[in-house]
């Protein structure tokens, strides 16, 4: 899983569930959302919202096969109080399993570019807040025969 452009220190992947390449249209799928600690000194943390799909925490860019920008509005979800903090230590991997498929439907068969934003995310030693964006991901959709 190749990462995105390291931001202080933190660098984000996603991945799709399961290891899959693809999936078929309109079916459910599922982001791993991979966050690894590159520095040797700093910890993170970051913090989980149970029912990870109403963080708005995250956002996504979501482009279609045609070129239209499908993304979710993750901005209209409340922050909620339920959930916890997440720590990694240098050199440590915190991953999170996001289904995406609930608020953004993947119908058109080609090619969809992903990426995801992290906002919220904390540098423990530096009581520092910051965001971060992963690597790109394509997503093949087949038809649903």
């Amino acid at each position: 899983m190749i990462g995105g452009a390291p931001t202080n220190n933190l660098q984000i992947s996603i991945k799709l569930e399961g290891g899959e390449q693809q999936v078929k249209a309109g079916q459910p799928y599922g982001l791993v959302i991979r966050y690894k600690n590159i520095a040797t000194n700093d910890t993170f943390s970051i913090y989980e919202v149970n029912g990870t799909i109403d963080d708005s925490s995250y956002s996504f860019h979501v482009t279609s096969p045609s070129g239209k920008d499908v993304s979710p509005d993750t901005s209209r979800f409340q922050h909620p109080f339920s959930g916890g903090f997440r720590y990694a230590p240098p050199g440590q991997v915190i991953e999170i399993k996001f289904d995406l498929s609930a608020i953004c439907r993947l119908d058109e068969v080609g090619v969809y570019k992903i990426t995801v934003k992290k906002a919220k995310i904390f540098w423990l030693t530096k009581n520092k807040m910051f965001e971060a964006v992963s690597n790109p991901l394509n997503v093949t959709v087949v038809a649903n025969q």
